[in-house]
């Protein structure tokens, strides 16, 4: 469905764009945007961009808080299980645990340990990091190409999907981002004057946004090639100025560099991804393309300096580094191609957009606005539908689940839960690995931890040594259980993983044919919870509703349903 989604609107894309060219030649318009007497252009004139800049603003925000306080998803509770302890406990977990520098968890630290542990506490940073980033977007575009250049990019970014889930996501991308608008704009301030204070701002937005997230860094490689490739870009800022920032780079960030090789050797246990998405820029860009490249199909030039042209290289090279690098890992086996992993291209790539718009004739504005307005349409509505929200907060509804699992585990003290939270390194408990982290879903902000007979499972339902795993630990703790659950995230499976609820399902059948029935609980969006139950000895919790039992695996049903109506009330 996804995949057919991008593909119409690759087409509807290009579609614009041959649009324009089409009009352009046939109508024989002046690329030159057709001005009123006052001066200013129809879609371009500063009163038409302000307004446009306070409803995307207004838009943008009411995108973001709702839902703002949902159940974290699983990643999120990572954070969590990182920054719930001392300071020298953050630095253990990081480096056991995650893949990112301490940078954003220090943050997140005195954030929560300051104000207190809430979902939306929790949060609260990723939300200002972004609202930091769309100003600074706004200043580095008037800085490039003047104010309306600067009040469209940060609306585009704004309203950017990647940048409505990264506002609301306590993970680092909205740090990254923020760090990469810094690193832009103090080089081009560099590049422009020599200014000691755009070298300062482009030092420490580089030291930040690969302290934040290593594989983001690959966007700032275009800058290196826009400044090898471009004179006017060293003009006044010259190559021995260039090398020693670069190098104060490097040595400011080189206690990252024991991190970066552990995790290099283990990338094989951290690979998560099945399928290789090359059109995955596109969702992050698409629109930005289009209006970005409309100019051109009329045959003509972009006014501006050399200057103003030397940073659209730059701009041009980033996205072709960070794209380009992560293509080129997938080709060796190493599939990063993920949204994620290359989402500061909004940056580059809303700059862009904006240079483009704010010069384009009121016909090709138009469409090309129109089609911005379509392709997030479209995906702020898919996400709505899916997720509930249209940032995707609160898409794995862990808070609801862990209280209704609780309420069942009250009555049913004996009974095992088969637990499985969704996390790769739940595959190290094939080696004898524990993984703590595994367990921080059991516990939102603000509760006490749950206190469950449980059993912990693979990630992998096809990791080799998981079957031995099963016959060690599972199956034994099964024979003398009249019920037991498995409760899992719903949805996170894949071809590496094997269909998880469904192998679990036809396991059971196969060592215990015919002694358990199956009911399906709805416990939350997002979650899977199953209830096996032993036919020859049935028990059922007080206040429990029964209902006939379903053979259809939760995963397969509408999220949000349940394949039996047994059902907990949503908190």
């Amino acid at each position: 469905m996804q995949e057919l989604i991008v593909n119409t609107l690759l087409l509807l894309g290009a579609l614009n764009l041959l649009l324009i060219w089409f009009v352009s030649r046939t109508a024989k318009l002046s690329f030159a945007p057709k001005t009123p007497p006052d001066g200013a252009s129809e879609l371009s004139s500063c009163k038409v961009v302000f307004i446009f800049a306070v409803v995307a603003s207004i838009v943008g925000l009411t995108f973001r808080l709702y839902g703002f306080n949902r159940s974290l998803w699983l990643d999120e509770f990572g954070t969590l299980w990182v920054i719930d302890g001392s300071f020298s406990q953050l630095m253990e977990r990081v480096n056991a645990f995650q893949g990112q520098s301490p940078l954003y968890y220090l943050l997140a630290w005195l954030f929560v340990h300051l104000i207190g542990e809430s979902e939306f506490t929790l949060r609260l940073l990723s939300l200002l990091l972004g609202i930091g980033t769309v100003y600074g977007i706004y200043v580095f575009g008037n800085f490039l190409y003047g104010r309306n250049a600067g009040l469209i990019s940060a609306s585009f970014l704004w309203l950017s999907s990647s940048m409505v889930y990264s506002g609301t996501d306590a993970r680092p991308y909205a740090l990254a981002l923020f760090m990469a608008v810094i690193m832009f704009y103090g080089f081009g301030r560099a590049a422009q004057t020599g200014e000691r204070f755009g070298r300062w701002l482009f030092v420490v937005g580089g030291v930040g946004l690969f302290s934040t997230h290593y594989i983001l860094i690959l966007v700032g490689t275009g800058i290196a090639l826009g400044y090898v490739l471009l004179p006017r870009l060293r003009s006044q800022y010259p190559l021995h100025q260039f090398a020693l920032d670069v190098g104060a780079q490097v040595v400011l960030v080189s206690w990252c560099f024991p991190q970066i090789f552990q995790l290099w050797s283990r990338r094989e246990s951290l690979s998560w991804l099945d399928s290789t998405n090359y059109l995955i820029f596109f969702e992050l860009i698409g629109p930005f393309v289009v209006i970005a490249l409309a100019p051109y199909l009329s045959g003509k030039r972009l006014v501006g300096s050399d200057f103003q042209q030397g940073m659209a290289w730059v701009l041009g090279l980033a996205i072709g580094a960070q794209v380009g690098f992560l293509y080129l890992l997938a080709y060796f086996g190493t599939n990063l191609l993920h949204s994620r992993y290359m989402i500061v291209i909004v940056v580059p790539a809303a700059l862009l957009a904006s240079r483009s718009f704010v010069q384009l004739p009121r016909y090709s504005a138009s469409t090309t606005l129109l089609y911005w307005l379509i392709f997030i349409g479209v995906y702020f509505t898919m996400d709505f539908r899916f997720y509930g929200t249209f940032s995707r907060v609160g898409f794995q509804d862990w808070r609801n689940a862990v209280a209704c699992l609780d309420k069942f585990m009250r009555s049913e003290t004996k009974a095992l839960v088969l637990y499985r939270a969704g996390f790769v390194e739940e595959d190290g408990l094939i080696k004898g690995q524990i993984t703590p982290a595994a367990l921080s879903p059991l516990r939102s902000p603000g509760h006490q931890p749950v206190s469950w007979n449980l059993i912990q499972l693979t990630y992998s339902w096809i990791k080799p040594g998981r079957k031995d795993y099963f016959e060690r630990l599972v199956e034994p703790a099964i024979h003398s259980m009249p019920v037991f659950y498995f409760f899992s995230c719903g949805h996170c499976f894949n071809r590496l993983t094997g269909q998880y609820s469904e192998a679990l399902i036809a396991w059971v059948e196969e060592k215990f044919p015919g002694r358990f029935r199956r009911e399906y609980i709805q416990a939350g969006r997002g979650i899977t919870l199953i209830r096996f139950v032993d036919r020859f000895t049935v028990t059922s919790p007080k206040g429990r509703l029964d209902a006939p039992v379903s053979t259809v695996p939760s995963q397969h049903a509408e999220p949000g349903k349940t394949s039996n109506g047994n059902t907990c009330n949503q908190t």
